[in-house]
């Protein structure tokens, strides 16, 4: 195993490096201190290297983008409902920055931050680490994140996240934003790959895609993943029934480690992500929207279903729904959290 540091590049004036994490396998990691980014999850298959991931090669792609590729999100990832819940402390207002709500943590979170650094030597990973505060973000308390990546030589990508809370209660419920593509590279939307998720249910939305509390059902739904199924033809029924024309949407999981929450396959390479994740929620968006033909990414200009992203969390807005689960970080409480990618050729 390897692992090399080196300039990546530079935002506001502040020097941004990459960490490239390589197996025996040939498998390769490449980690930004701008927002932990995944700028590369990259396999060696039939001669070819092929990057799992969407990406950019420079720097300002990933900046100057709206749509968080492969960011870490926090404090707080998907929508709290107002920007507001109902503490010991009494009512919370973060900051709103999309329909009136909080999405992503707001405009300061942790996808928009740098983070400090360093090789953790003994483990092959590289740590990255961060101070949000109360003055900058508006969420109550300061709060002290580590990210952990480490690939292991079993083509795991092991993402370790745990926030210690400081001086008044606060939340933590990050993620890892990533657009998955495992298709061969001239293969530019995700029609070929097919989904398995372990949920039997999803969350009710409001139009502005914040939860509404009810839980439904999948089964026999265009929401129905409990079964491989190919995405093509599901984005077809999706187009048609959905004002979104593709998913972006919350499912319930278990939240254990040891059974994937979802399970991603290339029908033609059979290629193959397992996600695993401690937590009760999988996020799937379909890049529905994306659609800007002077974005180029790794697959070419950015256009709808380019990539799925595949987002493990606790169920969103928890705060306002008792049966969602917990959230919440105490004064000099730690919470950690783990995500696990698991590649794999069938």
């Amino acid at each position: 195993m390897t692992v090399i540091k080196e300039i990546f590049g530079q935002y506001n004036d502040e020097l941004i490096y990459r960490y490239t994490i390589e197996n025996q396998h040939q498998t390769r990691l490449k980690i930004l201190t701008f927002a932990g980014i995944i700028q590369e999850f990259s396999v060696v298959d039939a001669g070819q290297r092929i990057n799992l991931v969407l990406s950019f090669e420079d720097l300002a792609g990933f900046t100057e983008s709206g749509y968080n590729f492969n960011r870490i999100i926090g404090r707080h990832d998907g929508r709290i409902d107002g920007g507001r819940w109902q503490s010991l402390d009494g009512q919370i207002q973060v900051p709103t920055n999309e329909n009136g709500n909080n999405l992503h943590g707001g405009l300061h979170g942790l996808g928009n931050q740098i983070f400090s650094s360093r090789i953790d030597n003994l483990n092959e990973a590289v740590i990255l680490s961060y101070t949000a505060t109360e003055a900058n973000d508006g969420f109550p308390g300061n709060l002290n994140v580590d990210i952990t990546y480490q690939l292991t030589n079993d083509d795991q990508v092991v993402i370790t996240m745990s926030g210690t809370q400081k001086e008044r209660a606060g939340i933590f419920n990050p993620t890892v934003h990533t657009y998955f593509n495992l298709s061969n590279p001239t293969v530019t939307d995700i029609s070929e790959m097919s989904l398995l998720l372990a949920s039997d249910r999803h969350l009710g939305l409001r139009e502005d895609k914040v939860p509404t509390g009810e839980i439904i059902p999948v089964a026999n739904d265009i929401y129905d993943f409990t079964q491989p199924t190919n995405l093509g033809e599901r984005l077809t029924s999706f187009k048609l029934m959905t004002k979104e024309a593709g998913l972006d949407d919350i499912f319930v999981v278990r939240g254990d480690i040891n059974i994937p929450a979802a399970t991603l396959v290339d029908d033609t390479t059979q290629r193959q992500i397992d996600i695993y994740s401690d937590r009760n929620a999988i996020v799937l968006y379909t890049a529905n929207d994306l659609n800007d033909e002077h974005m180029l990414l790794n697959r070419g200009a950015a256009h709808p279903y380019e990539g799925i992203a595949i987002e493990a969390q606790n169920l969103p807005d928890a705060m306002n729904h008792p049966d969602f689960g917990n959230v919440v970080l105490q004064p000099n409480e730690t919470k950690t959290h783990h995500i696990i990618y698991q590649y794999s050729h069938r």
